[in-house]
């Protein structure tokens, strides 16, 4: 599956993200990290899919540290309406944040 999903195979990507939520009982437990490695090195790549999949975790703290910043950085010029959503969700947070007087999220 990682093999078919560095072919850039959507289908493959899908199946891994959800493989990387719910891990397959008795063989992965989720937040398996080398699901978190392949979308972490072609979200860098500069790939759409995987930049979408890896704000979505950051942006949940799902097997990395909640980074707001990291989340909004990965979704500019991101054209998908999805993406779109989350940059509205992530301002959102950071107003609330804001708001509360709690700090948000920087990267390291």
């Amino acid at each position: 599956l990682l093999r078919e999903a560095y072919a850039l195979s959507g289908p493959a990507e899908a199946a891994l993200e959800t493989l990387y939520d719910q891990g397959l009982e008795g063989n992965l437990p989720p937040n398996d990290p080398r699901i978190l490695d392949y979308f972490r090195t072609t979200a860098n790549e500069g790939l759409p899919g995987p930049r979408l999949v890896m704000a979505r975790l950051y942006v949940r703290g799902q097997g990395v540290p909640e980074d707001l910043k990291k989340a909004k950085s990965l979704l500019k010029g991101h054209p998908n309406e999805e993406a779109k959503a989350l940059l509205r969700e992530i301002s959102t947070r950071q107003q609330n944040h804001t708001n509360t007087g709690k700090g948000q999220s920087a990267s390291p």
